[in-house]
C-alpha cells in the first residue's frame, strides 16, 4: 500500500511540475507565473477534456453559430466596445459555449 500511495504522489507532483507549478523548500507550492501563457498552459489540460467532450455538439450546432464571429481581417480593435450581456435564451448559451470552444 505504502508503494501505491507513494507512486500516486510523484504523479501528482510530476504532473504539477507539467502545469510548470514549483515545489518550494518545505514542498510549500507555487503557482506559475499568471503570464498569458501560463495561464493557457495551466488550463490546457480542463479545455482539451472539455473540448473532447463536447465534439458531437460543436460538431453539429458550429454550422449555426460560425457566421456570427469575425474573421482576423475584419476585426479593428479600436472599435470594439465590449459590454455585458446577460445570457437568458438557449441561443445565446449555445453561442457562448461555441466561443469557448471553437
Amino acid at each position: 500500500m505504502d508503494a501505491i500511495v507513494a507512486d500516486l504522489g510523484q504523479q501528482v507532483v510530476d504532473k504539477l511540475q507539467q502545469m510548470r507549478f514549483a515545489i518550494e523548500e518545505g514542498g510549500v507550492l507555487r503557482a506559475p507565473d499568471g503570464d498569458k501563457d501560463g495561464i493557457r498552459q495551466l488550463h490546457g489540460p480542463a479545455r482539451q477534456m472539455e473540448l473532447a467532450a463536447r465534439q458531437d455538439w460543436l460538431r453539429r450546432n458550429l454550422p449555426r453559430y460560425l457566421p456570427f464571429f469575425a474573421n482576423g481581417h475584419e476585426v479593428i480593435p479600436e472599435r470594439i466596445r465590449p459590454t455585458l450581456v446577460e445570457v437568458t435564451t438557449v441561443s445565446q448559451h449555445d453561442l457562448f459555449r461555441t466561443a469557448s470552444l471553437y
